[in-house]
């Protein structure tokens, strides 16, 4: 697939990607429009902390062991 095919769209009808539509990221969203996003909770805030650390927990277990393997 080619920078082109990107562009113009053709990489979608062949390895059945979906471009975004073209209008949203032009006119912003509806949170946007309506003065900000709504406020977030503290149990949001607490979750998506966990759930950032697991992920940050896990990428640097898969880096130890990427290295293990490579025998460093």
């Amino acid at each position: 697939m080619t920078f082109p095919e990107l562009r113009k769209g053709t990489a979608s009808r062949k390895f059945g990607f979906h471009p975004a539509p073209r209008s949203s990221h032009r006119r912003g969203s509806a949170f946007s429009l309506l003065g900000g996003f709504p406020p977030v909770s503290e149990e949001e805030m607490e979750l998506e902390a966990a759930v950032l650390e697991n992920i940050v927990f896990v990428y640097e277990r898969e880096q130890r062991r990427v290295i293990t393997l490579r025998g460093a």
